[in-house]
C-alpha cells in the first residue's frame, strides 16, 4: 500500500500545481512540488519557538504534505522525496511538536501524517479502513458538525472540561477491500 495516494480531493487546493493522485508517489512529481508561501510563513513562524529553521528537507515534507489528498505515511514521504528516512522520522516529530503537523492513527498502527488545520485551511475528519489501512479525507456537512458540537458541548458540560478541537474518524473498510480488489 506504500506509495499510493487517494483521489480524495482537499477543499482547497494549495498554490502548488502538483497534486498527488491515486498514483504511485515518484521523485519526478514531486520533484517539482514546493511549499505554499502562506504555508511556509506560518509553518517558519511555528517552528521559531522551538528554535527550528524551515530548512530544505523540512520545505520538502511540508510541501508533500500540502498536496497530499489524504495522510500520508512515513514510507510514502520517504518514497517521494529524497529526504532520508531518519530525517523524515525527526522533522516529523519535530513538525507535530510544533503544531503544524498533526498524526492521524491508521488501522494497524500505521500511523500517517497531514498538515493541521489551520495550515491546511479546511476542516475534515477521517474514514480508516481496517483492512489495508489507508486513510481518507471527508468533509463533514454543516448538519454534522453542529451535532457533533451540540453533542460534545451537553456531554462536557457537566464535568467542566474545556474542548479545544475535535477529531471525527469512521473506522470500516474501503470500496476496493469490500470488493476484494488491492487498493
Amino acid at each position: 500500500m506504500a506509495g499510493s495516494v487517494s483521489n480524495v480531493p482537499r477543499a482547497t487546493e494549495p498554490s502548488s500545481s502538483t497534486t498527488l493522485s491515486h498514483t504511485t508517489l515518484s521523485h519526478t512529481t514531486l520533484s517539482q512540488t514546493t511549499l505554499s508561501h502562506t504555508t511556509a510563513v506560518a509553518a517558519a513562524q511555528a517552528l521559531a519557538p522551538f528554535h527550528l529553521r524551515l530548512t530544505r528537507h523540512r520545505r520538502t515534507v511540508l510541501a508533500m504534505l500540502e498536496v497530499a489528498e489524504r495522510p500520508l505515511t512515513t514510507d510514502e514521504i520517504v518514497a517521494g522525496s529524497a529526504v532520508p528516512v531518519s530525517t523524515v522520522y525527526r522533522i516529523l516529530a519535530e513538525l507535530v511538536e510544533a503544531g503544524v503537523v498533526v498524526r492521524v492513527a491508521g488501522a494497524g498502527g500505521a500511523d500517517r501524517h497531514e498538515l493541521a488545520e489551520p495550515y491546511s485551511r479546511h476542516h475534515h475528519h477521517h474514514l480508516v479502513c481496517e483492512g489495508c489501512g489507508i486513510v481518507t479525507d471527508f468533509e463533514p456537512s454543516p448538519q454534522l458538525e453542529r451535532l457533533i458540537e451540540r453533542e460534545v458541548a451537553a456531554l462536557l458540560c457537566s464535568n467542566g472540561f474545556e474542548v479545544s478541537h475535535h477529531l471525527f474518524d469512521v473506522r470500516g473498510r474501503c470500496r476496493e477491500c469490500v470488493s476484494g480488489v488491492d487498493a
